[in-house]
C-alpha cells in the first residue's frame, strides 16, 4: 500500500529557483514594456506611422507635377493605389519608411504615409 509522505504544499527540488526564475522572467517583461520594447508595441508604432494621414499636393491648373508635389498612384483599371511594403525585419529595427523600399498595390486608397510619394530630384552619385 502507497501512501503519502509529503503535503502538496510541499515544495520540493530547486523550488527556490523556480520562483526565482518566474520572477525574473516578470521583472524582465515589466522593464521591456516601460521602455516601449515589446514586439507588439513596436510593431504598433509601425503600424501608426505607417498609416499616418497625408496631404496630397493640391491639382495645379497647367496640371504639371513639380518637385515636392506629394501625390499617389492610382491603377484605373483596378483602382488599386501604390504603397510602400516594409518588411517584418525593417518593422523590427525602424518605425519609418527608409528608401528604397518595396512596392505593392493596395485598396486603401486614403492618402496616408505608405502611399503618399513626394516627387524628388535624382541624386547622382559619381564614382
Amino acid at each position: 500500500m502507497a501512501t503519502r509522505t509529503y503535503n502538496p504544499a510541499v515544495r520540493v527540488g530547486n523550488w527556490m529557483e523556480d520562483v526565482q526564475l518566474e520572477e525574473d522572467i516578470i521583472k524582465d517583461f515589466q522593464q521591456k514594456k516601460e521602455a516601449g520594447e515589446l514586439l507588439i508595441q513596436k510593431s504598433q508604432d509601425v503600424k501608426t506611422n505607417l498609416l499616418k494621414p497625408e496631404k496630397l499636393s493640391e491639382l495645379r491648373e497647367d496640371r504639371l507635377l513639380l518637385f515636392g508635389d506629394k501625390i499617389n498612384l492610382k491603377h484605373q483599371a483596378t483602382g488599386t493605389i501604390l504603397s510602400a511594403k516594409i518588411s517584418e525585419l525593417q518593422s523590427l529595427t525602424t518605425s519609418q519608411l527608409n528608401s528604397p523600399c518595396d512596392i505593392s498595390a493596395s485598396l486603401m486608397t486614403r492618402p496616408c504615409s505608405r502611399n503618399v510619394f513626394q516627387i524628388c530630384r535624382s541624386v547622382l552619385i559619381q564614382c
